[in-house]
Order: C-alpha cells, then structure tokens, then sequence
C-alpha cells in the first residue's frame, strides 16, 4: 500500500534480479549507486484475465518508489540507447521473441505475421471452425490431418476425409 508519509520519487534502472514466482524484481539505480529492494513489476490483466510478461534481467525501466527504496513499483520498461526499438514505425505491432521468432501485425496493410522458430502448439477443447475467402496455401515437409467426416452411427473413427479439395 502506498503511504503519504515521506517522499516518493521516480527513478530510472535496470532489472538486476526477477522473483517470477511473487512478481517482484530488484533494481540498480546508477544515479544513487544503489539497488531497490523487491518492488511490485507492472502487468496488464490480473483478475479474471490474467496475463504474465516478465522482465527480463538487464531491463531498462523507471520506477516509482519511497526515500528507502523499499517501497514502490516499477512502471514500465523503456528503450534506451543501447537498445533501441527493433521497428521505426507505428503501424505495426511487433514482439520478438529471444529465439528470434516474431508475431507482428502490419495495421496499414491488415497482415498478421507469425515467424515461429520452434513448434506451434494449439489446443482447442469447444471445436474449430476456419473460414477463408481467399486462396490458401499450407506447405509442409509432411502434412498430417487426423479425423474426418462421421456420416454413420459407428464409432469406428471416421468414414471419409476431404482432401486437396476432393468431395469424398
């Protein structure tokens, strides 16, 4: 809880420790050559929709805390000259990913791009339903599709798949 009792300044700092368990990192202020204690890191949903992006050690950011550094926030991280922002425009939304894998979405041009350098995994437990108005293309080493259409009262699996825009 924040007090009115002292004087509570803002500061800038990089993250030296993170606690990802509590959501708590320490922070080292050059200007004061001193380290915060364990301060409360911002997030955007907590209740109901919850969200979690941890900052990483060696984050530049500006906090908000009291005369002992004991009490406060960090409020966000910035981009500062030794990291500068990895786009120069504001029509898009980008997020790089340590391994080098992006999700960007282009609002000029209404394109989403997903550059994963790993695998995609994706669990859906209430059905799945994809529409597309346009050509689509999906290009693999090796295509694999489980499941099909049931036209019986079996449950021997499926009766018959529709591939390669085949009616079967």
């Amino acid at each position: 809880m924040l007090s009115s009792a002292g004087a509570w300044s803002g500061h800038y700092g990089h993250i030296t420790k993170v606690d990802a368990l509590r959501g708590l990192a320490r922070v080292k202020i050059p200007d004061l050559e001193l380290e915060t204690y364990w301060l409360k890191l911002p997030v955007q949903r907590s209740k109901g929709d919850r969200s979690v992006d941890w900052m990483d050690v060696g984050t530049f950011v500006f906090l908000m805390a009291d005369e002992r550094l004991r009490t406060g926030s960090i409020l966000c991280a910035h981009y500062d000259e030794s990291n500068m922002p990895p786009i120069d425009t504001v029509d898009r939304v980008y997020r790089e990913f340590e391994d080098g894998s992006v999700i960007e979405f282009d609002r000029a041009a209404g394109v989403l791009k997903l550059d994963i350098r790993s695998r995609i995994e994706i669990t859906v437990t209430g059905g799945l339903h994809i529409t597309n108005e346009a050509e689509s293309t999906i290009n693999g080493k090796a295509i694999v599709v489980i499941g099909g259409r049931d036209d019986d009262t079996e449950s021997n699996g499926p009766d018959t798949m529709v591939t390669s825009g085949q009616d079967g």
